[in-house]
């Protein structure tokens, strides 16, 4: 009996690097494209645009063959309002994979932060941290827009 269970626990062992690349993107470079999306703006007070209103939303991602993987979800608050070049605001950005959530923050510009159809702007999201392999992990999401705006991230896991 003990030979059979060393034989399990061998071929066992020797498939966890497998099991592990099937989880979906981990750590290094990869790309992910944005799809449909859901944005909200909260006009809170002083009524009218104004600092410390926010808009919160999410946006569903596919691999780059367009296959679903996961989504963004986002709360950006207006900091900077009519500012030179756009609306300013602040974000934290939550992408959900299947094997984890990435934690991100940035600062970008809108040329207008009430404007729920517009498409997304270029901007850099610093990472955060993590959940499951993505925990500790460090890098950035590159957002270059578009009608589909892609997601580029450049991950270092510990």
């Amino acid at each position: 009996m003990s030979t059979k269970l060393a034989m399990i626990a061998a071929v066992f062992v020797a498939m966890v690097p497998a099991l592990a690349d099937a989880a979906g993107p981990a750590c290094g470079a990869f790309t992910l494209v944005g799809g449909e999306k859901g944005i909200t703006v909260v006009d809170n007070p002083p009524a009218g645009k104004s600092a410390g209103d926010v808009r919160a939303g999410w946006r569903k991602l596919a691999d780059e063959a367009g296959n679903p993987v996961g989504s963004v979800q986002f709360v950006a608050t207006l900091t900077e309002p009519g500012a030179e070049g756009g609306d300013v605001l602040a974000g934290e950005y939550f992408i959900r994979l299947p094997d984890g959530y990435i934690a991100s923050q940035t600062v970008y510009q809108l040329p207008d932060s009430t404007d729920t159809s517009q498409k997304a702007q270029n901007a850099i999201l610093v990472v955060t941290g993590g959940t499951g392999p993505y925990t500790g992990v460090i890098g950035t999401i590159e957002l270059v827009a578009g009608t589909a705006p892609r997601y580029v991230f450049d991950l270092r896991c510990p």
